[in-house]
């Protein structure tokens, strides 16, 4: 499953970026446009992981998701929405 998204900057959380995202077996990745390149960061969907429906200002249909990135190896929280 792949798509455009748009994601929470995560320096500056007021910055919306689209970013184009691959859903593969337990891996989300996502690029700065669907011509791939350089991953721009990978996300572990573990049982640890989690999803949840948010709102965030002027966005609507939301989601907050909590995984590992796989670079990092520590957990931080991302929002998504669909654009």
């Amino acid at each position: 499953m792949q798509g455009y998204l748009t994601k929470q900057g995560h320096v500056n959380f007021f910055d919306w970026e689209k970013r184009y995202f691959v859903l593969e077996n337990n891996k989300l990745t996502y690029y700065e446009s669907e011509k791939l390149g350089e991953a721009k960061g990978v996300y572990i969907l573990d049982k640890s992981s989690a999803a949840n429906e948010a709102s965030h200002g002027t966005h609507r249909f939301c989601i907050d998701l909590q995984a590992q990135r796989a670079n990092l190896g520590d957990e931080m929280c991302y929002s998504v929405i669909f654009s």
